[in-house]
């Protein structure tokens, strides 16, 4: 029998009837909102902190209120995903979100913003590490870019958002922002609540090429290898865990205290800052899309080394600040930073196993948010003493512990050497 010649081929029939992935860009959407919250804290701390009376080490009991929701919510978040379905859990995430937000935009006093990122941190902590582990699971390396890269678009507006309210204008302005916020949360939430039972708990795209590994990583995922390199595999979870809360500290740091630097420690406008910002989180941002798209022709290895190693540079430009061209450094830092994150957790199905890594990524977030609470209260602490210019300077020794704790995880770790 001949072929139709109106019938298309079994090649161009697939791709015709393959569906749009819908929940990846229902994820995607929902990490932009989860951004947003981020970009916008930093740049309108000035006028909250003047509003509301407090001091400039405020900033980092804000993240300390935050990240006890966040580790709380993280740490359980296996068990909450085994229980509601990772769709559910990111309804559940988000709807807590819109509360939070909705608090912090109302708050008539500083207790309230704090008890409200209590709250805001706990949704973060819950969408975080569900959407994690379940791309790390049930999609891989380049779609997990790409929901980190939603993150990047959230937290590149977010300052332009702000500045928008608190450029030049009374201090009180920037509940406005927050609500802008809590609308785009609200959309985030009915696409969710409207997609979650198409989010799959396993994929068998991924199952099939036998995890997340990127590439150039050896190791197999298998759970009864107890050893990596020579070491002991909960040594080597171990650094993983420092890794992450340094690497968070690192990019808290820069997002949350490079507008108050500049502006307050070297002169610039605010509106000026407020773009300087959104570069960083561009950075980030472009990094991130760009791997999401061609990942998977590149060496994932090679690409964590030296972007570690882009970052740690840029930290000292920004800190010796030459000719006044230490602003140079910010979109830098972005850029360096944008793979590190999701690319240690693409490792984690390889270093732990399927079964483990939903419980395994909610330790390596709550982890991340000692370096979110950590850093910036630190920095406030002693900008409180020292002045604003001590920020720079722990940026710099953040990145450069980043630096040796890689060194460290590429060399007991089994991770292919970066030629």
């Amino acid at each position: 029998m001949g072929a139709d010649p109106d019938r298309p081929s079994p090649a161009v029939a697939s791709r015709r009837a393959r569906p749009a992935d819908v929940p990846v860009v229902v994820a995607v959407g929902l990490f932009v909102a989860l951004g947003l919250p981020d970009g916008v804290l930093g740049t309108v701390w000035p006028s909250l902190r003047d509003d509301l009376g407090a001091t400039q080490s405020g900033l980092g009991f804000l993240a300390a209120a935050a990240t006890t929701g966040y580790v709380a919510a993280s740490l359980t978040s296996g068990r909450v995903a085994a229980r509601l379905g990772p769709g559910s859990t990111l309804a559940a995430g988000a709807a807590v979100g819109v509360v939070a937000l909705t608090g912090i935009a109302a708050s008539p006093a500083w207790a309230a913003v704090v008890a409200a990122h209590l709250l805001l941190g706990v949704s973060l902590g819950t969408v975080d590490a569900g959407g994690n582990a379940w791309m790390a699971l049930a999609r891989g390396p380049g779609p997990l870019h790409l929901l980190h890269a939603g993150f990047g678009v959230g937290a590149t507006a977010g300052p332009l958002v702000a500045t928008a309210f608190v450029a030049d204008a009374d201090p009180g302005r920037w509940r406005w922002a927050y609500a802008s916020v809590v609308v785009v949360q609200l959309m985030a939430l009915v696409a969710v609540v409207a997609t979650r039972h198409r989010f799959a708990p396993t994929s068998t795209r991924v199952a099939a090429r036998g995890g997340a590994a990127p590439t150039g990583h050896r190791g197999g995922g298998d759970r009864d290898d107890e050893h990596r390199g020579g070491v002991p595999r909960r040594r080597l979870l171990t650094l993983v865990l420092v890794w992450f809360a340094v690497y968070v500290g690192a990019e808290v740091a820069v997002g949350q205290w490079t507008f108050t630097l500049f502006t307050e420690g070297r002169g610039w406008r605010d509106a000026h800052a407020g773009v300087l910002v959104a570069t960083y989180w561009g950075g980030l941002l472009a990094g991130r899309v760009v791997v999401g798209l061609v990942g998977e022709r590149l060496d994932l290895d090679r690409l964590q080394h030296r972007s570690t190693l882009m970052a740690a540079a840029a930290a000292v430009v920004l800190w010796l600040d030459p000719a006044g061209a230490g602003w140079t450094a910010v979109p830098v830092l972005g850029l360096g930073f944008a793979t590190l994150f999701p690319l240690m957790v693409n490792r984690t199905p390889t270093l732990v196993g399927r079964d483990a890594t939903a419980t395994t990524v909610g330790r390596q977030l709550a982890a991340s948010a000692a370096g979110m609470t950590g850093a910036p209260l630190a920095i406030g602490i002693l900008a409180d003493r020292r002045g604003i210019q001590v920020a720079p300077v722990a940026v710099v020794v953040l990145t450069v512990a980043l630096t040796l704790v890689w060194w460290a995880i590429r060399r007991f770790g089994g991770v292919g050497a970066p030629s």
